[in-house]
């Protein structure tokens, strides 16, 4: 049987054409004559735009530096705001430094655009200036507490607002949202004034700092700020009168229709969830048809409905989902979770299901089809499924008998060993058994999602099959599963996981004995060789310590291995910090006057020993030995005085006089003697004999050490 391609190994020697940047197209617009990019803009405008582009990617000593810049570029497009905003480089380096405009500059271009909104709205370039100070505004009109330092640092800190500028700058936001809004039919059908119309509708939301991370599709917002009610008020006038418009049912099925719905259903969401489901319920009832005994909605057609139909299931309520579920996926998801787009609306219905009996019904339809999704490669849905799993701490021992029963690992026993190589490369047991014969079983590489779904069974409340799997791995497997940019991953759950004992993870630990080295050596590899640091203990350290310094030289020649050096004995560790050095630990009598001496003895043990961990506290006896220690401390007190006095304590006892006694109360000063030096008596070591001590524990640590010190640095 032939092993399954991964879409992870399929992409392996791909090389992607590196993308121009800005600077690089703007040079190329220089050497093309034609005035429709440069928007008649004279030679030296443009090139001035270049070289500020250039500065853009430089660094700024200082803040008021940068903002002095930013003033200086400003001051050069007075009285050609228009001009500078519809030319590509201009309307570039506008966008880039409008966060740190002035509130002057700002109410300049509001101004100059005032009179030509709605050609401006239109326009290739000047559309996205136009976004850009909608948002700026929107964000220093809405300040307030909540916002993150980040925030703060990055925008507050750069540009004072005054708090008689907050009502201008909101006036001026909602004079160019009302603008937008007013004009929605006509806006909505093209391609730049639909994305301004978009900006106007999430900002009203609060929704106005954007992710900047492309690869996030799934949060494209940052966390929702409070807003000025005028903002809420106007959203909800715009979902009012956008559902009651007559074209509405034409909305959905092409890319403008759809995104812009997108934008408003994520904007209302928390504002007026009670409309949020009506537009929802009219997206479904009038714009797309519902599933038959023969076909499937159109709203599966496109890609435009999809992605909106997996917006609705993200911003749905309880109540609405079960609705979605109901009328579009129940009876369906074997067809859906097959097909290549459709697939990704079921791990969108996975990943936003809140309640159990939902999702208990998908879980029982999914699973009987685990095999064919996986070799149709959709891996996607079974990750998905593995995290409902975990989220909503259901079907977590199915899952991970169905997973198994379909890779065919789960009978007989033996072959449960194997459960973490399957699933990480999502291949059977028959196809691995295949892949060892023809020594191809190297080339099979690890897969996201296997990765992802070993990740969430770590987690689940009773993880011991996978646990039992990977501890009855070899060395060689786990350091090429430890080395994987994925495997590396699972490391990081197993060693977190609070169902995982310590046991476990000492077990695991001790497994890769004589491969610490190779992890060191890679990228990957040293992330989870500090994993493995972190949590373990001292004798296991040491371990380690001892391997990597045998590996010193070739530690050396690799980039991912100079964290850990190995030169004449000596070790030096940089990355590990300061947990290296063994932990010498001090109970002394603080009443006796010890401390000082103990103070004397770490000045000198850190001379000789820097990297050891010297720690000091008060000896507290245990149990009664507490009250007895008290006793005699009050007693040896007692019997000073008595002798200080000379009283004679035999008299008041009424018995003959005492030999030793009277002999201590004669010689007073050397009967202190043996209360008071204690040290003499060699109760505590003296330096050379606590250096021996030291010495002789390392040696038990380091035994194929000739010798070895604990100067770890010259």
């Amino acid at each position: 049987m032939d092993v399954v391609n991964n879409a992870d190994s399929d992409k392996q020697g791909f090389k992607r054409k590196k993308k121009r940047s800005a600077n690089q197209m703007a040079k190329k617009l220089i050497r093309r004559s034609a005035k429709t990019f440069n928007n008649d803009l004279e030679q030296d405008s443009y090139q001035y735009l270049i070289r500020i582009l250039e500065v853009l990617r430089t660094d700024f000593q200082t803040m008021d530096d940068k903002l002095t810049f930013v003033n200086n570029v400003y001051d050069e497009m007075v009285g050609q705001e228009i001009e500078y905003s519809k030319n590509q480089t201009g309307s570039r380096v506008i966008d880039s430094l409008m966060d740190y405009a002035s509130f002057e500059v700002i109410k300049r271009f509001s101004d100059a655009f005032t009179p030509s909104l709605r050609l401006l709205c239109c326009d290739r370039f000047a559309s996205h200036v136009l976004e850009k100070i909608i948002r700026v505004c929107v964000d220093r009109g809405n300040r307030n507490e909540d916002d993150s330092e980040e925030l703060k640092v990055k925008k507050e800190e750069a540009v004072e607002i005054a708090p008689d500028q907050v009502d201008e700058y909101n006036q001026i936001a909602l004079k160019l949202c009302k603008f937008t809004i007013n004009n929605f039919e006509e806006f909505v059908y093209l391609d730049y004034a639909n994305h301004v119309l978009r900006t106007a509708i999430e900002c009203l939301g609060g929704l106005f700092n954007k992710i900047d991370d492309k690869n996030n599709n799934n949060n494209r917002y940052q966390p929702r700020k409070i807003v000025n009610q005028d903002y809420t008020e106007l959203l909800k006038v715009s979902g009012s009168r956008l559902i009651n418009w007559p074209q509405f049912r034409e909305f959905g099925k092409d890319n403008l229709t759809s995104g812009l719905l997108q934008a408003l259903l994520c904007s209302i969401q928390d504002v007026d969830s009670k409309l949020n489901s009506k537009i929802i319920e009219k997206i479904t009832s009038d714009c797309f048809t519902a599933n038959t005994d023969d076909s499937l909605s159109d709203i599966f057609d496109k890609e435009y409905s999809l992605r909106l139909l997996e917006t609705c299931l993200m911003v749905a309520t309880p109540k609405r989902f079960k609705k979605l579920y109901t009328k579009y996926f129940q009876g369906n998801l074997k067809k859906l979770s097959l097909e290549k787009d459709t697939n990704y609306c079921v791990q969108k219905l996975l990943n936003y299901c809140v309640t159990k009996e939902e999702f208990e019904k998908i879980f029982d339809e999914i699973s009987e089809y685990i095999l064919e999704i996986i070799n149709k490669g959709f891996m996607g849905v079974l990750s998905s499924l593995a995290n409902a799993c975990l989220r909503l701490q259901s079907k977590q021992g199915p899952f991970v008998n169905a997973i198994c029963k379909s890779l065919g690992c789960d009978e007989p026993a033996e072959r449960q060993k194997q459960i973490v190589p399957l699933i990480s490369r999502l291949i059977t047991y028959d196809q691995s058994t295949a892949a060892k014969k023809n020594d191809r079983y190297k080339n099979i590489s690890l897969n996201l999602h296997g990765s992802l779904i070993i990740q969430a069974i770590l987690q689940f409340n009773k993880p011991i099959k996978i646990v039992n799997s990977l501890l009855e791995m070899n060395g060689d497997e786990l350091a090429d599963l430890f080395s994987d940019p994925k495997g590396s991953r699972i490391l990081d759950v197993f060693m977190d996981s609070k169902f995982i004992g310590e046991k476990s993870r000492e077990k695991l630990a001790k497994s890769m004995k004589n491969h610490w080295s190779q992890l060191a050596l890679g990228i990957h590899g040293s992330r989870s060789l500090d994993k493995f640091w972190e949590h373990s203990k001292q004798n296991q350290r040491f371990v380690i310590m001892d391997e990597l310094s045998n590996a010193g030289q070739d530690l050396k020649a690799s980039k991912t291995g100079q964290f850990v050096k190995a030169e004449d004995d000596e070790v030096t560790l940089s990355k590990f910090g300061s947990k290296t050095g063994p932990t010498i630990k001090f109970s002394y009598c603080y009443s006796c006057g010890y401390k000082r001496v103990f103070e004397e003895y770490v000045g000198i043990l850190r001379q000789k020993y820097p990297e050891l961990h010297i720690h000091g506290e008060n000896y507290d006896p245990p149990g009664y030995n507490m009250f007895i220690a008290k006793f005699l401390g009050f007693a040896k007190i007692l019997v000073i005085l008595l002798i200080i006095s000379g009283i004679n304590i035999a008299q008041w006892l009424g018995q003959p006089p005492l030999f030793w006694w009277d002999w201590c109360i004669n010689n007073k000063l050397y009967a202190y003697v043996p209360v008071w030096s204690k040290l003499v008596t060699g109760r505590v070591p003296q330096p050379p004999e606590l250096f021996q001590i030291i010495d002789n524990h390392l040696q038990m640590l380091f035994p194929e050490k000739d010798s070895l010190d604990m100067t770890f640095t010259k």
